[in-house]
């Protein structure tokens, strides 16, 4: 479940010990945040090994970084996003809250049919605690404050 939001862009600095990012099935390293850890975390580099709809962690220097295998470049892109998403996020292994990016929300995800609503309605299906981190004070907004996400969307998922 989504617990709070915040407008930032550098989810880094978060005080919260638990960090989720997505990664992909393939092994493919397309965001800023993978390609920075996996000069600590070289399995990242091996998320070909990992099913879509898991997660992989590591603590690196007091922070637990959870990779979500939450999309694949076989087939269809962003599949079953809010099962998906839901699946990720259920599958850590933390009571604590997990600070995550606004998944799906860059150029190249939504051009690539990422659904923001449905990664969303995702997280705020999954029994762990969720601070959604965004850069654009309009999704805050929209997550958070206004609630809209919390009405109507079995109906704009169907």
């Amino acid at each position: 479940m989504i617990i709070d939001a915040k407008e930032k862009d550098n989810i880094l600095e978060t005080k919260l010990k638990n960090i989720a990012f997505p990664v992909n099935t393939n092994g493919i390293i397309d965001n800023n945040i993978t390609d920075k850890l996996s000069a600590y975390w070289p399995e990242l580099l091996e998320t070909n090994t990992h099913k879509l709809g898991s997660s992989f962690s590591k603590t690196i220097k007091g922070k637990t970084y959870h990779a979500i295998v939450c999309y694949s470049y076989d087939g269809e892109i962003w599949s079953n996003q809010t099962e998906t998403i839901k699946s990720c996020f259920d599958s850590i292994a933390t009571d604590e809250p997990i600070a995550s990016f606004a998944i799906g929300t860059d150029q190249i995800s939504i051009l690539s049919g990422a659904n923001f609503q449905q990664i969303v309605y995702g997280m705020d299906l999954s029994c762990k605690k969720i601070v959604l981190y965004g850069k654009n004070k309009h999704v805050v907004d929209f997550l958070i404050k206004e609630e809209k996400f919390r009405s109507g969307f079995d109906e704009q998922i169907k």
